[in-house]
């Protein structure tokens, strides 16, 4: 996940890696984990919306948009 305000020259090392931050966390073995991710825009000519994401056991992931989609602000 990179910021709204992205650029080409964005250093991509300071993005978030959703992944590596869910997979960090469920490794820490809580009763539940719940993600809760507002990042489903379209832009930087990418394509649109958040891939599908894989939740573990008790890990629950509300999304702004279903996956592949945009959402509209």
């Amino acid at each position: 996940m990179v910021p709204i305000d992205f650029k080409p020259t964005y250093d991509r090392s300071k993005a978030i890696s959703l992944s590596i931050l869910i997979e960090s966390i469920s490794q820490r073995f809580p009763k539940a984990s719940v993600f809760i991710i507002d990042a489903c825009r379209d832009g930087m000519g990418r394509s649109q919306g958040l891939a599908s994401i894989e939740a573990g056991q008790n890990t629950y992931i509300a999304l702004a948009s279903e996956p592949g989609k945009s959402s509209f602000d």
